[in-house]
């Protein structure tokens, strides 16, 4: 029976068990996806969905920032499993917090490109902002992340 116990935490401490590259590079998606999000809760007043999402993006940024600092995932594997626009921001800034800056002020502008101008390239009032802003949230389904 000791045996047993002591394969049984043997097993579940492996390296087997530790987040694959696939799952860190993830990360990076679901943290890319919540900073947009958190974008689009600003804009549409959800402000309670805005501080949420904003603290999922920077926890799961900032975990997987680190899990690349500390080299437990390659480049060749963040553009082939991860959020490409995180890749492109990632290498901008000395910290991972100023990273993640970077990371969210390019999010909140790509996550704003098509709901502030109109089909004529004028800006929409503040109401079709908005309007558009809580359309967008719902149809990219923030409300599940």
């Amino acid at each position: 029976m000791r045996f047993m116990v002591l394969a049984v935490c043997c097993v579940a401490a492996s390296p087997a068990s530790a987040a694959t590259t696939q799952e860190i590079a993830n990360m990076s998606v679901r943290s890319w996806a919540a900073f947009e999000c958190a974008a689009l809760a600003s804009s549409a007043g959800f402000r309670d969905e805005e501080d949420r999402l904003f603290k999922i993006a920077y926890d799961q940024g900032t975990a997987f920032l680190q899990a690349y600092a500390d080299g437990k995932i390659a480049d060749s594997e963040v553009t082939k499993y991860g959020s490409f626009n995180f890749y492109l921001r990632m290498h901008d800034g000395p910290s991972i917090d100023f990273k993640l800056g970077v990371i969210w002020a390019v999010a909140h502008q790509i996550a704003h490109e098509d709901i502030s101008k109109n089909s004529d390239g004028s800006d929409t009032s503040y109401s079709e902002f908005t309007d558009r802003a809580i359309l967008k949230f719902a149809h990219r389904n923030c409300r599940s992340l």
